[in-house]
């Protein structure tokens, strides 16, 4: 059996966003490969991911396994479409998918296969396990090489800062449940959707899961400080950043300090009022 390259792929923002960059990633041998995420949908995008496949001598891949259907992940596979390659993503992504791709409901140009939690696929006899990690969106996996100890992690562990929860599609007691669940893996590299690769996985998740528990407490913290117990997601969300966050990050932001409070509504802690405003219990 030929050992398994794997061919890390940035590809550059076409908008402004914190990350200038998303990471694909390209895994086989000369026999057969995979593509794990498609980037954005441009050509530069595609020049990028078809210049890997040429230079590293590996196999067109044959499959596009995606994260999820964010456009910095996704959409790239249209311009891929010369490959045939089966697309394969958790079935709870399919309607974002199907947009991202501009796939009708009733028509697939392009084959798509659901990937449960759980499934294992072999690249030219190498396993690769798709675990479904919800908290970024509903339907997000993450991708397990269990021989070489590799997570592909999407957007649920970035390689710098930290993910974006915003609801409907993100949440955050999914999220920190997806952590624990990563943690019980016995991880020596992450490959993250953003950012360099991590050697501390451990550490990384860990620290990852604290910020989310103290930006929890904070949020609590903020609303108790006020003489009414009440705040709004926009007044919580600038006491927090202030000025550190670009004028366009500040609705993402918001939507993070909402998906937290929807948390703390869960758990009895405070109680919504009006569709922006909290009030603590």
């Amino acid at each position: 059996m030929a050992q398994l390259q794997i061919v890390s792929i940035p590809v550059t923002s076409p908008v402004p966003m914190l990350e200038s960059e998303a990471n694909c990633y390209l895994l086989g041998t000369e026999h057969e490969s995979i593509l794990i995420d498609a980037g954005y949908d441009q050509w530069n995008t595609a020049e990028a991911i078809q210049k890997a496949v040429q230079e590293s001598q590996l196999a067109t891949p044959n499959r596009i396994l995606l994260t999820h259907s964010h456009p910095d992940h996704a959409p790239g596979a249209k311009r891929l479409k010369h490959w045939e390659a089966t697309l394969m993503f958790h079935p709870q992504e399919e309607k974002g998918m199907r947009e991202a791709l501009s796939i009708p409901e009733d028509h697939d140009p392009i084959p798509l296969q659901p990937l449960e939690d759980q499934a294992t696929l072999y690249v030219d006899g190498h396993p690769i396990v798709a675990i479904h990690s919800p908290g970024h969106t509903r339907g997000h996996l993450c991708f397990w090489l269990p021989e070489q100890k590799i997570l592909f992690s999407g957007d649920n562990v970035l390689g710098k800062g930290t993910t974006w929860i915003g609801p409907p599609d993100g949440n955050i007691r999914d999220y920190l449940r997806s952590l624990e669940q990563l943690e019980q893996l016995p991880i020596e590299k992450i490959a993250p959707g953003h950012g360099p690769w991590i050697d501390n996985p451990k550490e990384r998740i860990a620290f990852i899961r604290q910020h989310r528990l103290e930006r929890e407490a904070q949020i609590l913290s903020l609303m108790k400080a006020q003489p009414s117990r009440q705040a709004s997601i926009a007044a919580l969300a600038e006491a927090i950043y202030q000025d550190t966050i670009p004028a366009f990050i500040v609705p993402f932001a918001e939507r993070t300090v909402e998906a937290h409070l929807q948390k703390l509504e869960e758990d009895g802690k405070v109680r919504r009022l009006t569709p922006d405003t909290y009030e603590v219990l």
